[in-house]
């Protein structure tokens, strides 16, 4: 480990008191013991360079403790067996325990949150998966988009994951395919007229529903100032949608 500032500064004070010493009792022998004098000078440096290397060692074992114990986790979510399944993986040392999914489904022109309440432990370097509540999807038909957060408890501090949006392809009550990001329609209404018809969000590199929301507020407002026209650098177009259907 690289010394710090603060050793460097300690170390330089330390040898200029030092030299400080050895200057005294060679321009002054009479009245000191130079031998002596110098052997306890050099002897306190030691001495300091050893608690130095000492305290850098300590520091160096306490980061790499954090290290090993630190929750390092990733999280997705993928179609298998006709269902949607959150995967997590554990990237740390540690092991930890998933205590709950936090599910936030986009139903039209709301979120519906479901809590997924578990006991599953992932080992370091494993793969733990649980399957997301079929009454969260089995209705819709296409795509719907959901919202996922993990919440977990390791030897640590207990901690919660940012959302992470995906989005859920559904047929005839199974889920056949799963994409990252928002995919469905996030139909947006005029606050001044109340029109509906027509009007979707661009929802393109929107990392969650939090974002999504902020960037409704941003819509609403561009179609409220230029009502009944209502336009907006935030509505998507068939561009985007042809963009979109294109395979990644």
């Amino acid at each position: 480990m690289k010394p710090s500032r603060s050793q460097w500064i300690i170390r330089l004070v330390a040898i200029a008191i030092i030299a400080a010493l050895i200057y005294a009792v060679v321009r002054f022998p009479a009245i000191s013991n130079s031998g002596a004098t110098i052997a306890t000078a050099l002897l306190l440096y030691v001495t300091l360079e050893y608690v130095l290397a000492n305290h850098q060692n300590v520091k160096l074992f306490r980061e790499q403790l954090e290290h090993q114990r630190r929750v390092s986790l990733d999280f997705g979510v993928k179609a298998e067996n006709m269902q949607a399944l959150v995967w997590v993986a554990n990237l740390g040392l540690a092991n930890f325990i998933v205590r709950r999914v936090i599910v936030r489904a986009h139903h039209t022109n709301t979120d519906k949150q479901t809590y997924v309440p578990t006991e599953l432990v992932i080992p370091s370097g494993k793969v733990g998966t649980l399957p997301i509540p079929r009454g969260v999807y089995e209705a819709e038909e296409l795509f719907l988009d959901v919202d996922i957060s993990i919440q977990y408890a390791g030897l640590e501090q207990p901690g919660q994951t940012e959302h992470r949006a995906f989005s859920l392809m559904v047929n005839n009550r199974v889920v056949i395919d799963v994409k990252e990001g928002l995919h469905s329609p996030w139909s947006v209404g005029c606050p001044k007229c109340g029109k509906w018809m027509g009007i979707n969000m661009q929802t393109e590199g929107l990392r969650n529903f939090d974002e999504a929301h902020k960037r409704e507020k941003l819509l609403e407002a561009d179609l409220t100032q230029t009502c009944p026209n209502h336009q907006s650098r935030w509505i998507l177009t068939m561009e985007d949608v042809e963009r979109d259907r294109k395979p990644t």
